[in-house]
């Protein structure tokens, strides 16, 4: 994915509140930091390796929707399984 895509996927992401959740743990981290660097916002960044078992990221995915509110994850790039 390009830097650019990784912009307009943030860009859609803050017009309609969405967290965003990605294993592109190589550009999307780079595009929510350029972001941020040219003072916009964005929902939050929830990255996954795409090697890891489904079953512990499903779990901490549910988790994360259950027991937080979006505005917890605004401007925050985090690394899952949060464990």
């Amino acid at each position: 994915m390009s830097r650019h895509a990784g912009e307009a996927i943030l860009d859609f992401a803050d017009r309609e509140k969405l967290l965003v959740v990605s294993h592109d743990v190589n550009t999307m981290p780079a595009a929510g930091y350029a972001r941020l660097s040219a003072g916009k916002s964005f929902p939050g960044l929830l990255m996954i390796q795409q090697t890891l078992p489904i079953g512990p990221v499903i779990d901490d995915l549910v988790l994360i929707w259950c027991s937080t509110d979006i505005e917890e994850w605004k401007d925050l790039v985090v690394f899952v399984p949060l464990a």
